[in-house]
């Protein structure tokens, strides 16, 4: 969700005020998409020093200190804040319980983004701990009657967590446990204890750089030692899954989903039928099926009245199916300017469609009925769907002149 709406922001961003955007530390801890990034003029700096009067300046989802966000709004930066809302609801938690005189906690990672945007909320009234040594040693420095309150980093390990507020709990006579590890990254934690003896071969996907992640590898190899930590598809060799019957593929919770979705793919075209879609529903097939169906509908149209009407409904089809993909790339978190036209077919194709069902309600009523079906299972199925929906596309506008007639 927070990498998610960061990279929606920032694209956002760059469409409206058609000016480079500078983010405060990469947006995301993976190498394909900052290239990606940089080519819109996406730029990442390292601190407000870098920052000029007047830049836009990104704020990544781990969020930054307060003092930090002070000095960007003194050196003139324009700032998008794009803190992962539950990062800032921890950061909201640390400021309110320091106020109220407790000393905060943060279980997490010592040196990450996140836990030092956090202590930073706690004025010096703070600690970040990780370890059982950490804690006990934590414990013994300070008294007992001290209020404490504990968090965690959102992206912690569930059972860490657990284990290490345990130990506080023995050492504090009032201790305040409030578990913020984020929900996505609890639930993949959670999934691949559950499935992961089932399987042969795991695939993490998402940055060697991310703390999550990293943590997911860690889980899963305990389990089922063939773990695999991978950024890209193309680091998948497909000769080695040859004999393996069950592959789980599970993400961080930073990774677009576009990026894990293309991993699903590769290995999900082992089988013949991922091989035959593949065919069928390639982008030229498409353009080529659309070709021939305006050839056959003037071929088999008995007048220019029915052709016309042919054409109508293949632009129709043509606008929704782009509509479609538009809003199946964006469940996929892809950012790209060019998709946002999308948005355009896919209006246009709904209009025209309600145009023609005026005239010819049963048919306008097939098409929509087809294409809502087609939403419906791409925007809930894996990488398959995609393939599938282009397959079937090709098939109906082959359909058109017939369907007319």
């Amino acid at each position: 969700m927070g990498v998610r709406r960061a990279l929606s922001l920032c694209m956002d961003s760059i469409r409206k005020k058609n000016l480079p955007i500078r983010t405060l530390g990469p947006i995301i801890h993976n190498s394909t998409v900052i290239e990606e990034l940089e080519s819109y003029g996406i730029k990442n700096i390292k601190s407000p020093e870098d920052v000029e009067h007047g830049d836009y300046v990104l704020i990544r989802t781990h969020g930054v200190t307060p003092q930090i966000r002070s000095a960007l709004s003194k050196k003139g930066a324009r700032i998008i804040d794009a803190t992962c809302p539950k990062v800032a609801r921890v950061q909201g938690i640390i400021r309110k319980h320091v106020s109220n005189g407790y000393f905060i906690i943060i279980i997490g990672d010592h040196g990450h983004a996140e836990t030092q945007g956090l202590l930073g909320y706690a004025e010096s009234k703070g600690q970040i701990l990780s370890t059982k040594d950490e804690v006990e040693k934590f414990a013994a420095s300070l008294d007992a009657n001290q209020k404490i309150c504990v968090v965690a980093q959102t992206t912690q390990e569930i059972e860490i967590f657990n284990e290490l507020c345990a130990i506080l709990e023995e050492h504090f006579k009032e201790i305040k446990i409030i578990n913020t590890i984020c929900d996505a990254t609890r639930n993949r934690q959670e999934e691949i204890r559950t499935k992961a003896h089932r399987c042969s071969s795991i695939y993490v996907v998402g940055g060697k750089e991310s703390a999550n992640t990293k943590r997911l590898f860690e889980i899963a190899q305990k389990i089922c030692p063939d773990t695999k930590l991978i950024e890209r598809a193309d680091e998948i060799d497909l000769h080695s899954l040859a004999d393996k019957e069950n592959v789980l593929v599970t993400a961080g919770a930073s990774t677009p989903l576009w990026v894990a979705y293309e991993v699903l793919e590769k290995i999900a075209s082992r089988s013949f039928i991922s091989k035959f879609l593949n065919i069928t529903g390639s982008k030229y097939m498409y353009w080529f099926c659309a070709l021939l169906a305006i050839i056959i509908s003037h071929l088999v149209c008995k007048d220019q009245g029915s052709f016309r009407t042919s054409m109508l409904f293949l632009g129709a089809c043509v606008m929704l199916s782009r509509g479609t993909i538009y809003f199946y790339l964006k469940k996929l978190d892809v950012f790209r300017l060019d998709y946002f036209y999308g948005k355009i077919a896919l209006f246009a194709g709904l209009i025209l469609l309600a145009f023609l069902a005026v005239f010819f309600s049963y048919k306008a009523i097939f098409f929509l009925l087809y294409y809502g079906i087609l939403f419906y299972v791409i925007y809930k199925n894996i990488a398959i769907a995609r393939n599938l929906f282009f397959t079937l596309c090709n098939f109906i506008f082959l359909l058109v002149p017939f369907m007319v007639l």
